[in-house]
Formats: structure tokens, C-alpha cells, sequence
């Protein structure tokens, strides 16, 4: 298991620091907002039409009746019972005329399970709408991070403690983001059929999280973490913005921050004097290109009180 680390980062663009440093808060976006549009998108695997759901359950259910062996640990299962005396009475010659037969005797099985899909897709939308997502990096030399996120080296990366007691802006139960060729889905075809014999038990709310907590490979560079948080309906309806969550932070749970190698000299100390007003006992640190590596030397130019 990954262990957490002490400081996690919040890199952003010169403008957005600004802000961070004068109002003391960090933005949580609205899913809505990242970057990526795949994981808001993961409800289309809950959107299974009637016939294909169908003929899948039917061409595996008549293929349990003619298998050497069945897989069911649970034998209280209404077609679970039906499997086992189609089979003790041999009921159908082929698994042909079985799943013609069974097309007919599944539909009430497939408007059941359909209407569990639509529950489930009304909870995937309440969590869309009430989720609220800080995004961070586990290191202040991140050159990915310093590129994509901070304006091409010309922003700052706050460092944060991670977890900090009394703090509700702060990073919360941080998890690693994991990098994939596939995405995650809600549910598949085979997750269905498993649900509707219980084999096991369809459980797509538990995989909500994980549908933000997985990237593209392409993305791996940035080692990024998440730190997700639900709110309640009411701090959802008195937000300004339906497109994210301002959240205090205490000057405590701010430990450093680091300049970016391209910021200009003019702003580079006007950055400087605002932290060292706004935010007394931060450490300040100031990113320079390493002369022989595409890397940055981090050097500590002032200590905070």
C-alpha cells in the first residue's frame, strides 16, 4: 500500500496563487470541471438496453443448464433453482431451444434489474453533482506539474501538510491516482448477470470514487493525487458557483511554497513580500534550473516565523 506523504502540492498558475495567498482558500472543483471528460461519462455502462441484457442472460443461464459443472455457491436464487431442475429433468434437448424459451420467461428478471440500474444511475448523479475534487502532487519538482499546471514554470506549488487536524481546507484523506490503458467502469455485462444470480453482488456505489481515482497512461508523468470530498445538499446549494468549493485553509497547514523558475523578476518579488505578509510562517523556496539535468534545484530563501 502507498503510504501518504507529510506534503502534498497545489500547483497554479501566478494568478491563482494570488488568490490562494489573499483569501487563504483552496478550490475543490466540480467533477464537471476536470480537465478529462471520461469519468462523468461512466454512466453510460449502467445504460443497458432491455434486449441485449436479454439475450446475454439467456445465452449464459441456457448455457449453466447444459455445463458439466455449476459455478453457484448460492442454490436460493430463483433461476438458480431453475437451472438445477431444467437440469435433473432434462428440460430442453439444446441450449437453442433453451434460450428461445428463456428470451420469454427473463423479461420480468430484465425490468428488475433495470430498475435497479436506474436507481443506481440517480445515486451516480447526486455523487456527480455533490463531489468536490482538490487535486495535488506528491513533489515540488514535478517538471509535468510545473508545465501543465503552473503555467510553464511561471506559477507556485503550495505545500500543504497533508491532513491537518482542525482543518477543513487543507488536503483530507488523500489517494494515489493510478494510471491505466482501461478505464474503470460501473458495470459490464458479465457484473449484471453475476448480480442477477447472485453470484455477486452488484455494488457499483463502491466503485463511484475509483471512477476519479484512475488516468490514461498518457498521464503518468504528473504522479498526481486526489483528494475527493462529498458535500452535503445544503453547502452544495449555498455554493456561488455550482463549478466548485472555496475552502479555508488555516496559515499553519501551509508549510512552503516554491517559486517557479520563470516567473519574472518584478513579480517574483512582489510574490515574495505577499507571502511573507499574508503568510508569516511559511517557508518560501525559489526553483532554478539544474545546469547538466532537466531538473530544478530548490533552494530555501526565506524562513517563515
Amino acid at each position: 500500500m502507498t503510504s501518504i506523504p507529510a506534503i502534498l502540492y497545489k500547483y497554479a498558475d501566478l494568478e491563482t496563487a494570488d488568490k490562494i495567498i489573499q483569501s487563504k482558500t483552496l478550490r475543490w472543483l466540480s467533477p464537471y470541471q476536470l480537465p478529462e471528460p471520461f469519468a462523468v461519462n461512466s454512466a453510460k455502462s449502467l445504460m443497458i438496453k432491455d434486449d441485449i441484457l436479454t439475450e446475454a442472460l439467456a445465452k449464459f443461464v441456457a448455457s449453466m443448464i447444459f455445463t458439466h459443472s455449476l459455478p453457484f455457491k448460492d442454490t436460493t436464487n430463483p433461476i438458480v433453482k431453475a437451472i438445477i431442475r431444467w437440469r435433473s429433468t432434462d428440460r430442453f434437448d439444446s441450449e437453442e431451444e433453451a434460450r428461445s424459451v428463456l428470451t420469454d420467461l427473463l423479461q420480468s428478471t430484465i425490468i428488475k434489474q433495470q430498475e435497479k440500474n436506474q436507481e443506481m444511475l440517480e445515486h451516480w448523479d447526486y455523487y456527480l453533482d455533490h463531489l468536490r475534487i482538490l487535486s495535488l502532487g506528491d513533489k515540488p519538482d514535478n517538471l509535468a506539474l510545473w508545465q501543465n499546471h503552473a503555467n510553464n514554470h511561471c506559477g507556485v506549488a503550495f505545500g500543504f501538510d497533508v491532513d491537518a487536524q482542525h482543518d477543513d481546507g487543507a488536503p483530507q484523506k488523500p489517494a494515489k491516482v493510478k494510471y491505466a490503458d482501461q478505464r474503470p467502469v460501473l458495470t459490464d455485462m458479465r457484473a449484471q448477470i453475476e448480480d442477477i444470480l447472485a453470484i455477486r453482488r452488484l455494488e457499483p456505489q463502491n466503485m463511484f470514487a475509483t471512477q476519479f481515482l484512475v488516468k490514461s497512461k498518457t498521464a503518468i508523468t504528473e504522479q498526481e493525487w486526489r483528494c475527493l470530498r462529498v458535500l452535503p445538499e445544503q453547502q452544495v446549494l449555498q455554493a456561488e458557483e455550482k463549478t466548485h468549493n472555496d475552502f479555508t485553509f488555516n496559515d499553519e497547514s501551509l508549510k512552503r511554497v516554491y517559486i517557479g523558475a520563470a516567473i519574472p523578476s518584478d513579480d517574483k518579488i512582489k510574490l515574495i513580500n505577499s507571502i511573507k505578509e499574508q503568510l508569516p510562517s511559511t517557508d518560501i523556496y525559489s526553483c532554478t534550473p539544474n545546469m547538466n539535468q532537466f531538473s530544478l534545484k530548490l533552494e530555501k530563501i526565506h524562513s517563515g516565523k
